[in-house]
């Protein structure tokens, strides 16, 4: 059968089967598929791994391959030993539709040391060891991307349980939100998007906040990251592209930061240098070493000030709630000041609760957690009314001219009838707020 027939076949297998065309674009992309049904690509040119993935989804003759086991029968303790050949990895790295590049990423060696172990060459025992008893682990199992977690539940559900339960936690809510914005945040919870869209780096910094087990990702942290190392091939570069986004940079503002173009910092990250010059090389690793040395040296300063205060006794402010303070000094002017002094950390905690709550959407807030919202704006409100009670004539204009009228006038209004609306009518014309009516 010729090449043609063959791509008349497979042509006519897509038009057919269109709910199988998710599936086979899994192996390769839609504008690939085109090509091999229009004949302008080979069906012989495809690897070996990816042949007998495709054969399996469309059972077309001409792409079985004749005496090869199949991909799936993998056993690295069998590679160990010899009784499989090391070609088997190659196989299984195909038909899993994977390069060579994401599998050393997740090992956390170099390509040319995967490569030398594929190729049998001689090398540190210890290095052998890493790959094998990585590789072993990587293919021990084959997680769903739904599922993944010790819980039956799918991941976005436990990432959503786990956002329900620490929401009163203002730390660790500001954390992940400065990882991700709340209406992404939703979107994971809502199962709209598969972990797998979250970069890695991103998925390690979520890690390291939540401990939920399916963020985790294979080989080194980032905060392992040694350019030295990089340039050395003893690291994948990789753990550079993991860093950078470890850190919240995206490609353009690590590249301001660091004094390099946008295409230097993506090439070199994600290894594609391949056409790039032996001095524009040095530039870009020399930026980089520069500014991550600067970067260690100041983590290692911050942390030995933050030792050398606390062991001073030198850090003693306390961020008391207004209720915490009316208890234990029972004076109205003294909860008035010490609002006034934690002004910005009691905003911060509206503001998180809030960031919490609109995840929100994830779950209702209980009354007890309504009810202490409530009471911490009142509380905050006080203080900055009576400021502005005693403050100069031009300063209250200005409030004036900021406040929204129709929104104070619902608040007062529903305060002042909140738990006694006697007139129906009186307390329906409050009860909708302003500035939301008409949404």
């Amino acid at each position: 059968m010729t090449d043609e027939d063959n791509a008349r076949q497979f042509k006519t297998w897509l038009e057919e089967n269109p709910e199988k065309h998710k599936e086979i674009q899994g192996v390769y992309c839609y504008e690939h598929l085109l090509r091999l049904g229009n004949g302008t690509k080979l069906f012989s040119s495809m690897p070996i791994g990816k042949r007998i993935k495709m054969h399996e989804i469309t059972g077309l003759p001409f792409l079985q391959v004749e005496g090869e086991i199949s991909p799936r029968e993998l056993d690295m303790e069998k590679v160990k030993v010899g009784s499989q050949p090391r070609q088997m990895i190659m196989r299984r790295i195909e038909y899993d539709c994977l390069t060579v590049r994401d599998v050393v990423n997740k090992l956390g060696v170099g390509s040319s040391s995967f490569h030398r172990y594929m190729n049998g060459e001689s090398m540190d025992a210890s290095l052998v060891s890493k790959i094998e008893d990585g590789l072993a682990r990587f293919y021990s199992s084959t997680p769903d991307d739904s599922k993944l977690g010790d819980s039956s539940k799918p991941w976005y559900q436990q990432f959503k349980d786990w956002l329900v339960s620490n929401r009163d936690n203002q730390d660790l809510i500001r954390q992940v939100t400065g990882v991700y914005s709340k209406d992404v945040l939703l979107g994971f919870c809502k199962g709209s998007k598969g972990i797998t869209s979250i970069p890695e780096g991103k998925r390690i910094k979520l890690y390291d906040i939540t401990g939920l087990s399916f963020f985790k990702v294979d080989g080194p942290h980032p905060l392992e990251l040694d350019m030295e190392k990089i340039i050395n091939e003893e690291q994948p570069r990789v753990l550079l592209a993991r860093r950078i986004v470890y850190d919240g940079f995206t490609t353009s503002t690590i590249a301001n930061e660091v004094g390099l173009t946008p295409d230097d910092v993506y090439r070199y990250t994600y290894d594609k240098t391949t056409s790039m010059s032996h001095e524009r090389k040095i530039k870009i690793e020399s930026a980089f070493s520069n500014y991550f040395g600067r970067s260690l040296k100041l983590q290692r300063d911050v942390k030995t000030s933050s030792m050398s205060l606390s062991k001073s006794g030198q850090i003693s402010s306390v961020v008391r709630p207004a209720e915490y303070l009316q208890q234990t000094t029972g004076s109205v002017v003294d909860v008035l000041t010490g609002i006034q002094q934690n002004l910005a950390a009691i905003t911060g905690r509206i503001e998180s609760s809030a960031v919490a709550l609109e995840l929100l959407a994830l779950e209702k807030p209980t009354l007890e957690q309504r009810i202490a919202t409530v009471r911490t704006a009142i509380q905050v409100l006080a203080a900055q009314t009576e400021y502005f009670k005693e403050s100069p004539q031009l300063e209250r204009e200005a409030l004036a001219r900021a406040i929204d009228v129709q929104d104070w006038g619902y608040v007062v209004s529903v305060l002042g009838r909140i738990d006694q609306p006697d007139s129906f009518q009186t307390y329906d014309r409050a009860s909708n707020r302003p500035s939301r009516r008409g949404r």
